[in-house]
């Protein structure tokens, strides 16, 4: 069997995830995302031999024009079996579109409004809010606002974020999010969770902790004096994805 590898520049593999691949399915072959030409010659050339699609673009930057070049790709790769599918893509990495799913499969999520002028704007959402761009994580490109006029000047400062955003990825957007309290220990703590499914099953999660005066609770926050807490909640989380386990694959597909 062969892996055929297609990604685009800026791309790196991570620790041990190419020798896993040859490990399980055999030598990896690259191929660019985009290249049509090549994609056809390599179905030709590897007909009647198993092969298994990894797809790995680069995720912090995909113009329009490889992102439409990269579902073609898939078209043509449409009967063999593949890894990271693309027809997926903007969905694990535009939160609203995420919400949006969700939301129309029953699965509960925060409410969200797309931010399309930030002059005009309006909600009917409770404080606190947060405001940010889609596609970040840990925390940057994101404001929780308390009031009207919290609201209005975090709007501007991330309404220059997402300009600047805009020249390295044609699919940011700025997005208003219900914030849900997920203060634990009597609010000493916030508290989220990160699961992680592969195929049509969970494979690992673990819970975060911040310190209550920080809402971003993420894997860098732990302190030594956490540990208690955090094993407790490592715990739980266990025992969400054990009882939640079909709808947390679900969410996911």
């Amino acid at each position: 069997m062969k892996v055929i590898n297609i990604t685009n520049s800026g791309t790196n593999w991570r620790v041990f995830e190419k020798e896993k691949l040859e490990e399980h399915f055999g030598e990896v072959k690259d191929l660019s995302v985009g290249d049509l030409d090549g994609t056809k010659k390599l179905l030709t050339s590897l007909k009647d031999q198993e092969v298994v699609i990894n797809w790995r673009p680069n995720s912090d930057v995909v113009s329009s024009s490889e992102y439409d070049a990269m579902l073609e790709q898939r078209n043509i790769l449409k009967d063999i079996s593949c890894i990271n599918d693309p027809a997926g893509y903007l969905n694990s990495h535009a939160k609203e579109r995420a919400f949006s799913i969700w939301q129309d499969s029953g699965i509960r999520c925060p409410r969200h409004l797309v931010v399309e002028d930030v002059d005009t704007f309006e909600h009917d959402f409770d404080y606190p809010i947060l405001i940010r761009l889609n596609n970040e994580v840990s925390g940057n490109a994101s404001y929780m606002v308390h009031n009207d006029i919290e609201l209005f000047h975090s709007l501007k400062m991330l309404e220059s974020e997402y300009y600047r955003a805009l020249q390295t990825n044609p699919f940011v957007k700025m997005i208003a999010v219900e914030f849900i309290d997920a203060t634990k220990e009597n609010g000493k703590y916030n508290m989220s969770y990160r699961i992680i499914v592969a195929g049509d099953k969970v494979v690992t999660g673990y819970a975060r902790l911040s310190e209550a005066s920080d809402w971003v609770a993420i894997t860098g926050k732990f302190k030594p004096e956490m540990e208690e807490s955090f094993v407790k909640y490592q715990k739980r989380c266990q025992s969400v994805i054990e009882e939640q386990h079909d709808t947390i694959v679900k969410a996911v597909h």
